[in-house]
């Protein structure tokens, strides 16, 4: 039931009825199997949004699972790491000093390895 109400609730645009979802699929908890793909639908839904838990965790789905889209995953990144998550910092940190969908740019990845993380929401 709980699976039902939170569908209909994603789907209606409620942003922590999104992240709840996804983290359903993302975790295969609920009796919900495991399923990457609908994990990051409402993902993004919610990060499109603003919700920072979900833009850090649709740059992971970017950078691990859709073919590894780097530029994907840099935007997400960056839209956590300016919302104070921490993995967001750290990940958008890294792609800039290695370059990955974004310009390499050293003094801008020191900037984010220092800033001070207000969420300890990281890598899994």
């Amino acid at each position: 039931e709980a699976v039902r109400l939170y569908t209909l609730a994603a789907d209606k645009g409620n942003l922590g009825a999104q992240n709840n979802h996804a983290e359903l699929y993302h975790h295969g908890a609920e009796g919900v199997p495991r399923d990457d793909a609908k994990a990051a639908h409402y993902f993004i839904l919610a990060a499109d949004q603003g919700l920072a838990a979900s833009q850090f965790n649709a740059g992971q789905y970017y950078r691990r699972v859709k073919s590894q889209d780097n530029t994907k995953a840099a935007h997400y990144f960056r839209l956590a790491a300016d919302q104070g998550i921490a993995g967001g910092q750290y990940f958008y940190a890294m792609v800039c000093r290695d370059g990955k969908g974004v310009p390499e740019d050293g003094a801008k990845a020191d900037r984010y390895f220092l800033l001070p993380p207000r969420s300890r929401t990281g890598p899994r």
